[in-house]
C-alpha cells in the first residue's frame, strides 16, 4: 500500500529530521572526543608539572627517588625547618586553663572522646616517651659541614650556601634513628604493640613505618610487634607505601603482613591497584621504576585480582598512563585478555585514554594470545577428527 500525499510529506519530514538529529548526535559526539583528549592533555601536563616540581624541591632519598605513592612531607630539611620555624603556643599561658595541646602538631586536642581509652594506657609512660622521641626527631645533619657554609657566606656566594644547606642541613634516616634505636636498647621492657589513644590508635610500628625508620622497625618487629596492626582503618603496610619507604614495605612483608591487602573496601581496590596508577621519578624527573609496585610483586601480589568494577592492576596502570607499572605487570604475567565489567581489556583502557605508548605495549601480546588460541582450538579439532577416524 503506497502513502498518500500527507503520509509521505511527513515520512519525508521525519527523514529530514532524523538525518539533522543524527548530524548534530555526530557533532556532539566528536566534540565531546576533543575534550576529553584536551582533558587528557592537560593532565599528562598536569602530572610533567608535578615531576618537575617534585624534582626540584624535594631531597632525593637514598632511593634515588623524588616523587612517590602520596603527597606527603618528607623528612627533609626544608619540612624540618618549616616545622622549627612554626610558632609554638605559650604553655605557661595555657597552664591550668584545661587546653591541650598536641607537642606534635601544636593543635588543641579534644580528648573527650579519648577518655575511655585512658585507663588502659595508663602506665605507658615508656611507650609514649619513644613515640615522642620518634615524633620529634634533630633537626639538623650533626655532621653538617658549618665551615664551609661559613666560608661560602664570607665569600657572598649565598646561592652555594643554601644549595648546601639544602643537600646536607637535614639529618639523614640514621640520624632520625639514633635516639629512637638506643631508647629501645635501653627498655627491653617495654611494650611494642602499646597505641597511642591521642592518633587515633597508631601503634609505635605504624609510626616507624610511616617515618621510614627501618631500623627502628626491624627491631620493633624482632620483639614481635604486630605487622597487622590498624588504626584509623590504616594499616602498617599502607602507611609505609603512602609515605614511599619501600624498605619498611618489606619488612611488614616479610613479618606476615598481607601483599593482597584491600586498600579501599568500598571499592574492592588492593594496594597494588593503588601503587600501579603512581608514577615515579628521579631527581632530574625522568620516569623510574616504582619501588612500591617490585616490593609487592616480590611478596606475591596477586596480579589477577580485580576490583569492585572489575578492573585489575594492569587496568588501573593503563588507565593511568604508568608504562613501567604496566611493563613490571606484564612481567608478572598479568592477563592482557581481562575485561571489566564494562567488557573493556587494559589495551582498550589505554586507548581510551590517549596512553598510546601502552596501547602498543599491549596490543600484540593480545593478537599473541589470540593467535594462541585459535592454534589450540585448531589442534582440539584436530584430534577430535583424529579420534572419530
Amino acid at each position: 500500500m503506497q502513502p498518500n500525499g500527507y503520509q509521505a510529506e511527513v515520512m519525508a519530514g521525519l527523514r529530514e529530521r532524523i538525518e539533522a538529529l543524527t548530524k548534530e548526535n555526530s557533532r556532539l559526539r566528536a566534540q565531546c572526543a576533543d575534550k576529553e583528549f584536551e582533558s587528557s592533555q592537560l593532565e599528562k601536563q598536569l602530572r610533567r608539572l608535578e615531576r618537575k616540581i617534585a624534582a626540584f624541591d624535594a631531597k632525593p632519598s637514598s632511593t634515588g627517588l623524588a616523587k612517590g605513592f602520596l603527597t606527603s612531607e618528607p623528612p627533609t630539611s626544608t619540612w624540618h625547618r618549616e616545622r622549627r620555624l612554626k610558632p609554638k603556643p605559650d604553655l605557661a599561658k595555657l597552664a591550668g586553663s584545661g587546653i591541650i595541646i598536641d607537642g606534635l602538631t601544636g593543635e588543641q586536642l579534644d580528648l573527650k572522646s579519648e577518655e575511655k581509652n585512658l585507663p588502659a594506657q595508663a602506665g605507658a609512660s615508656l611507650e609514649l616517651e619513644l613515640m615522642k622521641v620518634m615524633q620529634n626527631p634533630p633537626e639538623w645533619n650533626s655532621e653538617f659541614d658549618s665551615q664551609r657554609y661559613a666560608q661560602l657566606l664570607g665569600e657572598g656566594r649565598k646561592a652555594e650556601a643554601e644549595a648546601l644547606i639544602q643537600a646536607e642541613g637535614g639529618p639523614s634516616l640514621n640520624q632520625m634513628q639514633q635516639e629512637p634505636m638506643e631508647f629501645l636498647r635501653t627498655h627491653p621492657e617495654l611494650d611494642v604493640n602499646w597505641h597511642d589513644p591521642r592518633m587515633h590508635g597508631c601503634s609505635l610500628l605504624q609510626w616507624a613505618c610511616s617515618m621510614g625508620y627501618e631500623n627502628v622497625a626491624s627491631e620493633l618487629l624482632k620483639r614481635r610487634a604486630d605487622p597487622t596492626h590498624r588504626s584509623a582503618g590504616v594499616s602498617c603496610l599502607a602507611a609505609a607505601l603512602a609515605h614511599s619507604w619501600p624498605g619498611c614495605a618489606a619488612l611488614l612483608l616479610g613479618a606476615s603482613a598481607d601483599a593482597n591487602e584491600v586498600a579501599d573496601p568500598q571499592g574492592k581496590q588492593t594496594l597494588l591497584m593503588w601503587a600501579s596508577r603512581i608514577d615515579y621519578v628521579d631527581s632530574d624527573g625522568r620516569d623510574v621504576e616504582s619501588p612500591l609496585v617490585s616490593v609487592l610483586l616480590g611478596h606475591h601480589a596477586d596480579v589477577h585480582l580485580s576490583d569492585a568494577r572489575g578492573k585489575t592492576p594492569l587496568m588501573h596502570a593503563a588507565t593511568h598512563g604508568s608504562a613501567l607499572a604496566v611493563k613490571a605487570l606484564l612481567a608478572a604475567r598479568a592477563d592482557v585478555d581481562a575485561q571489566d565489567d564494562e567488557g573493556n581489556t587494559a589495551f582498550q583502557l589505554a586507548l581510551q585514554c590517549y596512553h598510546g605508548s601502552i596501547a602498543s605495549l599491549l596490543l600484540p601480546l593480545q593478537k599473541q594470545n589470540k593467535a594462541e588460541r585459535e592454534n589450540g582450538k585448531r589442534s582440539v579439532r584436530r584430534l577430535f577428527a583424529d579420534l572419530q577416524f
